[in-house]
């Protein structure tokens, strides 16, 4: 049927679905090399991307999706050790187990970001501009990684 899926768990529109494990990198914005008079990007996110586009990469052996799609990236972040300070946003947030909503550390459009770029790069969407529809969710937990679906939006199909 043409899809793919790691997680097992597909909706009926999903087209690609996979879980990254690990700790999620935020794109940031590049840096300025001023002695090899270059922009680049920090390591730690080239080496995350990378990473990333791999195993999307060896899970995806089709030509890139070239048609609308939606693409949603729900990052769970570690759990911080300690409860968080008094007066902290997170700490109204905060729980000793199970998932919660992080409002706190990275943004959730530069984790999104990140995502979007190694689907380019693995080749399973031909270019982020194709993306019509993003849902992007970040938490705290005690699995980290990402997970990344893309389901093609259909010619006529409402997003709204």
């Amino acid at each position: 049927s043409g899809v793919v899926s790691v997680l097992g768990r597909l909706m009926p529109s999903e087209v690609f679905s996979v879980r990254l494990g690990g700790v999620a990198v935020p794109f940031a914005r590049p840096r300025w090399d001023g002695r090899n008079r270059r922009a680049y990007n920090a390591p730690r996110y080239s080496q995350w991307k990378h990473g990333a586009a791999l195993v999307m990469a060896s899970h995806w052996r089709r030509p890139p999706i070239d048609r609308a799609v939606q693409v949603q990236v729900d990052v769970e972040l570690p759990r911080p050790k300690s409860k968080p300070g008094a007066g902290s946003v997170h700490r109204q947030y905060w729980q000793e187990q199970g998932a919660y909503p992080l409002p706190c550390r990275a943004d959730v459009d530069n984790l999104a970001k990140a995502a979007l770029d190694a689907l380019q790069d693995a080749r399973v969407i031909l270019d982020d501009r194709l993306v019509v529809r993003l849902l992007a969710t970040k938490q705290a937990g005690d699995r980290p990684g990402v997970t990344v679906s893309v389901s093609i939006v259909e010619p006529g199909e409402s997003i709204l």
